[in-house]
């Protein structure tokens, strides 16, 4: 009996894997809400019609990170500093400042890393003196915001740093790897790469590395167990939307090694035309795929691209487009199309699109819809929705009214909400959240203890903790779900949990994705 029992478990867990998440049962619209409250000076940085249809990209200035205390802080760029304002998680209301001074003259990019925190500065060579700090790595104390050590970085065949393009980091011990542009000696822009011993605080620069694309327009860079996972809006070389992984680099520091790639979206027309007529918005990981989010012109609508406009485009319309490739096959034959909009020839333009993972295997997509009024782009209302770890649309699309996108904030998700801010005047800060609810579990493991958390799961739903030593099931607990944690002991020599939910009947049926946690 008990043979059958974990047979049938094994089979469940394979039916959880396959299916998306299900809405929980009456679930309405989310709870949308725009609190005002007081912070430090900053920019009013909104995301407009015209910023989306923009050729590059550019760096962020606006971030929120969780300290994990009861406290959240908003790292914000005005006047040549940086801003760290502290607020409260539950009341939003403001705490303290820090502020940190430019070290070049360029902001490139901030990174809330595991030990301490990091910023990225760029200077401008015109005169091409190998000499010459081009780019400059802070790092700095999470509590106080001093300095810890300073990187500059030299000789790396820049003129213009932070060149029409974005900046962003990811880390794996003590490797950081800095992903950004430049315009190079030749004065070929493209993209550039960095890695940093963060101990040490020494760096190499990768010239034309397995990742160089070039012209690159944005740049994304997440660490995939111990890979480095890079998409990049290319215009030449490559023309598209194009993914790199390369196996082992986050460990070994060493970008030159062999590499999985994917054109996730081909874009026609003549190699280094700088209209391509599609902007990234978003790169993330689930347990199965990467994931894009990118807005699109229709294509088959130009007959000639070129640095300055698209030939045959009457209106810039956009759609929102999800794009998937498996992990573990990696190649142009594996690439999925999710469109979630339909806006072409409808008057209508998306933006740039915002992606937010919630869960190994939840996501919410987030875009400003445009109407055009005569030739300009009117707003129409923030639309979002979620998708699974496959791309696949989980309900519908829904409004938040009255909400607006930042240019440059990645919204976060932090208390089963996700967060983002729009400055306004005289040190105001508006704060839009939207509540998460659609079911999902967390998991994580406390010594010899696994927890599992439950958000928007129906009491006395049967939650499983399923115990696998490699592949192999040694042991499952049950438990009804009464609102609160779960916790279960580990046994000794497993290698990983899995936990689960279903309904509270007989039939076993999953209302949420499973998750699993490796120990």
């Amino acid at each position: 009996m008990i043979r059958k029992f974990m047979l049938y478990i094994m089979v469940l867990c394979t039916v959880i894997t396959s299916q998306p998440a299900q809405i929980v049962a009456g679930a309405g619209n989310n709870s949308c809400e725009i609190v005002d409250k007081m912070g430090s000076m900053g920019y009013v940085k909104k995301l407009t019609g015209d910023l989306s249809i923009s050729r590059y990209g550019w760096c962020m200035e606006s971030y929120i990170y969780d300290n994990n205390d009861g406290t959240f802080c908003v790292v914000d760029v005005y006047d040549n500093e940086v801003y760290i304002d502290t607020y409260n998680k539950e009341t939003m209301d403001f705490i303290k400042f820090n502020k940190v001074g430019f070290i070049l003259e360029k902001f490139g990019g901030f990174y809330c890393g595991k030990d301490y925190n990091y910023i990225v500065f760029g200077r401008d060579n015109p005169a091409m003196n190998k000499d010459i700090t081009t780019f400059a790595l802070v790092k700095y104390d999470k509590q106080t915001w001093q300095i810890k050590g300073i990187l500059e970085l030299k000789n790396n065949d820049t003129i213009v740093s932070l060149n029409s393009g974005s900046l962003r980091m990811a880390e794996y011990g003590n490797n950081l790897i800095i992903r950004t542009s430049h315009q190079m000696y030749n004065t070929h822009q493209s993209s550039a790469s960095f890695i940093v011993n963060t101990e040490t605080m020494t760096g190499k620069y990768f010239r034309q590395d397995n990742s160089f694309v070039s012209h690159s327009f944005n740049q994304y860079v997440k660490t995939s167990g111990k890979d480095f996972a890079f998409v990049d809006l290319g215009d030449g070389a490559p023309r598209s939307v194009v993914l790199r992984v390369l196996p082992n680099s986050a460990e070994s520091g060493d970008l030159s090694g062999d590499r999985q790639e994917a054109d996730l979206f081909p874009i026609p027309g003549d190699g280094g035309a700088n209209c391509t007529g599609v902007t990234v918005g978003g790169f993330e990981m689930s347990d199965t795929d990467y994931i894009t989010a990118i807005s699109t012109i229709d294509h088959s609508k130009v007959y000639y691209y070129t640095n300055f406009e698209m030939w045959g485009l009457d209106r810039d319309e956009r759609d929102i487009v999800i794009l998937t490739v498996p992990k573990d096959n990696i190649s142009n034959d594996t690439v999925r199309k999710i469109y979630l909009t339909d806006y072409v020839d409808k008057g209508k333009c998306g933006s740039v699109p915002y992606l937010v993972k919630i869960t190994d295997d939840l996501f919410m997509v987030l875009w400003q819809e445009f109407n055009y009024s005569s030739n300009n782009l009117v707003d129409a209302g923030l639309k979002y929705v979620y998708i699974d770890g496959k791309g696949n649309v989980l309900g519908d699309i829904r409004t938040f009214d009255g909400g607006t996108l930042a240019r440059d904030c990645q919204p976060y998700f932090m208390e089963g909400k996700v967060i983002w801010f729009i400055n306004t005047l005289y040190g105001h800060r508006l704060l839009h959240t939207i509540e998460v609810d659609l079911p999902y579990v967390t998991t994580e493991c406390d010594g010899e203890k696994v927890e599992v958390t439950c958000e928007n799961i129906a009491e006395n739903s049967r939650v499983y903790i399923a115990f696998f030593k490699d592949d192999i099931l040694t042991s499952i607990v049950v438990s009804p779900y009464k609102g609160e944690k779960l916790l279960a002991d580990k046994p000794d020599g497993c290698t990983k949990a899995m936990a689960m939910v279903t309904d509270n009947e007989d039939k076993f049926k999953p209302v949420c994705a499973k998750k699993i946690i490796n120990f």
